[in-house]
C-alpha cells in the first residue's frame, strides 16, 4: 500500500456515495501534501475510482478543492449555523450563544474538522487569507440580525457597537480558537475549549443587560 492511499483512504465508517468519498480523500491528500503537492490520480487512487470516474464528479481537481472551501463544507460555520436548532435559542442570548459555541467546537475539533482548518492554514492563510475572512464576514452576516433582535427585545445593554461589530466581537475569539489551540494536542485543544467558553461567558457579561 503506498503512502498517498494510507493517508487519503477513509475510515470505512466515514466512507459513503463516491463524491463524498473522493472529498473526503482529497481533504485529506489536500492538508497533508498541499494542492500543488496532490494530483488528480494521487486523489482517484485513495478513492479507489479510476481517472475517469474522478471527471465524472469533479471536472478538475481545482473544481474538488473549490467545494472543498466553499459553501457546501460541513466545517464552514455559516453551514454550521443553517444546521442551528435556531427556534430554540433565538429570544435568549445566553443559551443561543453557548450552543453555537458548542456546535462550532465540537464540528471544528473533529478529526475531519482540524484537517479542514490544515486545509485553511496551509492554502489561505499562508496567501493573505481573503477565504478566511470572507468565512469571517459571512457569518457575522448571518449572526448580526439576532443582536439586533436581542437589542430590540431589551435583552442587551445599549452600546457604541453595531449589530455587525456585535457579532464579530463574538466570533473572532472563538475563530482564533479554531486556528490556533485546535490544531494542538488534547491538551491544548482541551486549553481550547475553555478559553473560548470563556471568552463567551466575558462577552455575555459585558452586553446582556
Amino acid at each position: 500500500m503506498n503512502a498517498a492511499r494510507r493517508i487519503g483512504r477513509p475510515p470505512k465508517e466515514e466512507a459513503g456515495p463516491t463524491r463524498q468519498r473522493l472529498l473526503d480523500v482529497a481533504l485529506d491528500l489536500f492538508s497533508e501534501h498541499g494542492f500543488a503537492g496532490t494530483s488528480v490520480r494521487m486523489i482517484a487512487r485513495a478513492a479507489e475510482v479510476s481517472d475517469s470516474g474522478l471527471y465524472a464528479h469533479f471536472p478538475s481537481k481545482q473544481a474538488i478543492f473549490d467545494e472543498l472551501k466553499g459553501g457546501e463544507s460541513p466545517y464552514a460555520a455559516v453551514n454550521l449555523l443553517s444546521k442551528f436548532p435556531v427556534a430554540e435559542h433565538q429570544h435568549d442570548p445566553v443559551s443561543f450563544l453557548r450552543s453555537l459555541t458548542a456546535t462550532l467546537l465540537k464540528a471544528w475539533d473533529s478529526r475531519r474538522g482540524r484537517k479542514f482548518t490544515k486545509l485553511l492554514l496551509r492554502e489561505d492563510l499562508s496567501d493573505g487569507g481573503d477565504d478566511y475572512k470572507a468565512m469571517l464576514d459571512e457569518l457575522c452576516d448571518h449572526l448580526a440580525p439576532y443582536f439586533a433582535q436581542w437589542r430590540k427585545e431589551g435583552t442587551l445593554r445599549e452600546t457604541e457597537l453595531n449589530a455587525q461589530e456585535l457579532a464579530w466581537e463574538y466570533i473572532a475569539a472563538v475563530g482564533y480558537t479554531r486556528l490556533v489551540y485546535l490544531q494542538g494536542g488534547p491538551a491544548t485543544r482541551e486549553f481550547g475549549h475553555k478559553a473560548a467558553n470563556r471568552h463567551v461567558e466575558f462577552f455575555l457579561d459585558a452586553i446582556r443587560r
